[in-house]
C-alpha cells in the first residue's frame, strides 16, 4: 500500500483545532495510504423567474456556479506524499514521503500534523504545503495526535503506554501567531503513564495506560479524553493538573466497550467510541464513573451496510 492518509471534506471541524470522526476512521483504516483533499462544494444558481406555458417547449436551464468547476467536484487528489515510503521532507507536498499514517490533527493556523506511527515521527504540512518533520524519535511510535485549540500544545499518544504533551512556546500569541514546539526533550514531553503498562488513576507519570490510542479535547479545553486500548477503557484527564480518572470500563454496562480505538466528543458532550472487536460506535454520555453506554451505529455482525444506527455495519471501524 501507498503511504498515504484521505483527508476527506472536514476543514471546518479541523479548523477549530478538533478531528472529526469520520476523518479518524478513515485515518486508522486506511493506514500507509498520500494525504488527500476533497474539493469544495460548488454555488450553483439559476436565472429566475422561469415561465412556463402549455403546448410550449421548455427551454434548458443553464445553471452558473462558482467556487470549484463542476468536472472537478467530488473528486479526491493527492494533498501530501508521494505514495513511496520513507520520511523525505519537500517544499513540494507531492515529493514529500511518509511512513505508517496513523493520525492528523489541524491547528487554527491551518497547519497539519501527521503521527508517523512505524516512522517514529511527527511531521508538520503547512498551508502552503511544505513538509518539515518536527521529531524524529529512536523508540517512541505515535498513535494519534490532537491539538489544544487555546494554547497550541499537542498531546501524542504512543505505543509504549504514555502521553506526551509538546508545549507551545508561542502560546501567548496563539492563534495569532503560528504555535511553535522548540522543546521534545523526554523529560518535559513525557505528561503522563510511564513505560510499565498498567490501569490505575493517578497524576501525571502515576497514572498508567495499557497502548492509549484516539484522543480528543473537549470544546473547552479541559479534558483529554483517550482511548485505553488493552484497558478496554476510557480515560479523562483534567488538562490543568494531569489527573487522570476513568470514565468507564469494559462490562461497567450491559453494553460495555472492549478495544476502543477512537474517541471524538459533539457538541453537547457526548463521547463516541469506535470499537473494532465489536464492530460498533458507542455513544457514552453522564458523568465520570456512572456514565452510561449505548450502541450508536452497528448490528455487530461485520460488513459495510448502510442505514438507520444499529441497522447500519461496520468490519473493524478504528
Amino acid at each position: 500500500m501507498s503511504n498515504r492518509v484521505v483527508y476527506s471534506h472536514l476543514f471546518d471541524l479541523l479548523s477549530r483545532g478538533r478531528t472529526a470522526l469520520t476523518l479518524r476512521l478513515f485515518c486508522w483504516f486506511l493506514i500507509g495510504m498520500p494525504i488527500y483533499a476533497r474539493s469544495q462544494a460548488p454555488t450553483v444558481s439559476y436565472t429566475s423567474p422561469q415561465a412556463y406555458h402549455t403546448g410550449t417547449a421548455i427551454s434548458t436551464l443553464s445553471p452558473t456556479s462558482s467556487n470549484v468547476p463542476a468536472l472537478t467536484y467530488g473528486n479526491v487528489t493527492t494533498y501530501a506524499g508521494s505514495g513511496t515510503s520513507g520520511g523525505a521532507d519537500n517544499a513540494n507536498p507531492l515529493s514529500a514521503t511518509f511512513q505508517s499514517i496513523k493520525a492528523i490533527t489541524r491547528d487554527a493556523r491551518g497547519n497539519m500534523y501527521v503521527a508517523e506511527h512505524d516512522g517514529k515521527r511527527i511531521r508538520k504540512i503547512a498551508p502552503n504545503g511544505t513538509v518539515t518533520t518536527l521529531k524524529q524519535w529512536v523508540s517512541f511510535m505515535p498513535n494519534n495526535i490532537e491539538i489544544n485549540s487555546a494554547t497550541g500544545d499537542l498531546y501524542i499518544s504512543i505505543a509504549s503506554h504514555r502521553i506526551l504533551k509538546v508545549p507551545n512556546s508561542n502560546a501567548a500569541n496563539y492563534p495569532a501567531q503560528d504555535p511553535t514546539y522548540p522543546d521534545w526533550t523526554d523529560a518535559t514531553i513525557v505528561w503522563l503513564g510511564s513505560s510499565s503498562s498498567g490501569n490505575g488513576d493517578g497524576i501525571g507519570t502515576s497514572a498508567r495506560f495499557d497502548v492509549p490510542l484516539g484522543l480528543d479535547v473537549d470544546a473547552s479545553n479541559t479534558y483529554l479524553y483517550i482511548a485505553d486500548y488493552n484497558n478496554n477503557r476510557i480515560r479523562r484527564v483534567t488538562i490543568a493538573s494531569g489527573q487522570v480518572t476513568t470514565v468507564t470500563t469494559n462490562g461497567s454496562t450491559a453494553v460495555g466497550i472492549t478495544y476502543p480505538e477512537a474517541v471524538v466528543l459533539d457538541a453537547t458532550g457526548n463521547l463516541y467510541v469506535t470499537s473494532s472487536n465489536t464492530r460498533r460506535v458507542h455513544k457514552i454520555t453522564g458523568a465520570v464513573n456512572s456514565a452510561s453506554i449505548s450502541d450508536f451505529a452497528g448490528s455487530g455482525s461485520a460488513g459495510y451496510l448502510d442505514g438507520q444506527g444499529t441497522t447500519a455495519r461496520f468490519n473493524e471501524p478504528r
